[in-house]
């Protein structure tokens, strides 16, 4: 029985059990693209788009066919039906998009908002750039999935028992969007019943982000994928966040239970085939980058911080060491 009196109403509670971060991590968020997100895109193989309208749920964009930097402030999405919806309104549609590198575990989002050109076309205006650990990958196992993976017939029915990764878009106190990769071993986001899920929440850099969205605005979006799969699952829901013991003892891996988790009540949901994920080739073994290709993630994060020079350099050494450290106790 879900005891609707465990969940958190504020922030202070959440910081009560997730101590706050370091505010030298807020340096991370980079206002425009740089050398090491340019970099990054030029080697994606998909990014996803979450926004603020309704009638655009969160879907994948083929990097190579849709999308065209114009600028450090701009990036233009071309050919896209689903743009459709975009309306000419002098309100903000605001947006993230999530670019995954094949073969990599880190990611990168980009916060901003859609201008509409026209029917299928539109420029996302950056407000906030970010590097994602790769924790979330690790955790699923979202590039060492097997081949009997390939062989599954996923319905609407089975697809959570067989997700290790979703992507959760949130959003803040003043409606902007934010796009989080969760991930763990597949079935980690339960079902309770048949309007409710349940997903734990794993250590990750103590800003707690999505969980402070949450309790600010309990509307959330969920896109559940099965590596080596093309069919994804999309949820609109309401959310809170939870310390009932019982769900988070039923996420106890290697003697650690989650501290908090995220009550999912369910609102719709559509189940598809996404060609996309087909046409993009995101699960084929060829596509994969190797990751000495492209800058190391401790080192960009560390240059978003402190730039380039010696105090870069030395925060290098320690984000180094972090980073190592968070990867080897991933619960």
């Amino acid at each position: 029985m879900l005891n609707i009196h465990k969940s958190i109403q504020t922030e202070s509670e959440l910081r009560k059990i997730i101590p706050p971060h370091s505010k030298t991590l807020d340096k991370r968020i980079q206002p425009n693209l740089d050398f090491f997100s340019r970099e990054f895109m030029a080697q994606a193989c998909i990014a996803i788009l979450a926004t603020t309208n309704r009638r655009i749920p969160m879907f994948t964009i083929n990097y190579q066919k849709s999308i065209r930097i114009l600028s450090d402030k701009e990036i233009e999405l071309n050919n896209l039906i689903r743009l459709k919806a975009l309306t000419n309104s002098t309100e903000p549609c605001y947006a993230t998009l999530f670019f995954i590198v094949p073969g990599l575990g880190h990611t990168l989002r980009i916060n901003g908002s859609l201008e509409k050109n026209n029917d299928q076309h539109a420029v996302f205006n950056i407000t906030g750039v970010y590097f994602h650990c790769a924790r979330a990958a690790a955790r699923s196992g979202l590039w060492n999935y097997s081949d009997h993976s390939n062989k599954l017939k996923l319905t609407t029915d089975n697809i959570f028992s067989h997700s290790p990764y979703a992507l959760l878009k949130t959003r803040n106190h003043t409606g902007q969007t934010e796009l989080s990769p969760r991930g763990d071993k597949a079935g980690f986001i339960q079902i309770i019943d048949n309007e409710t899920l349940f997903m734990p929440e794993r250590p990750g850099n103590k800003v707690a982000v999505s969980l402070r969205n949450i309790i600010q605005n309990p509307n959330i979006e969920l896109l559940a994928i099965v590596p080596g799969q093309s069919h994804t699952k999309n949820i609109h829901a309401h959310a809170y966040v939870t310390t009932d013991s019982e769900l988070l003892a039923r996420c106890t891996v290697n003697g650690k239970a989650p501290k908090t988790g995220i009550v999912i009540k369910v609102i719709r949901e559509s189940f598809q085939e996404d060609d996309v994920l087909i046409e993009s080739e995101l699960w084929s073994a060829a596509k994969a980058v190797d990751k000495n290709n492209l800058t190391a993630f401790p080192k960009a994060l560390s240059s978003h911080m402190n730039g380039t020079g010696l105090m870069g350099k030395a925060t290098n050494t320690i984000v180094g060491a972090i980073v190592k450290h968070d990867m080897k106790n991933l619960y």
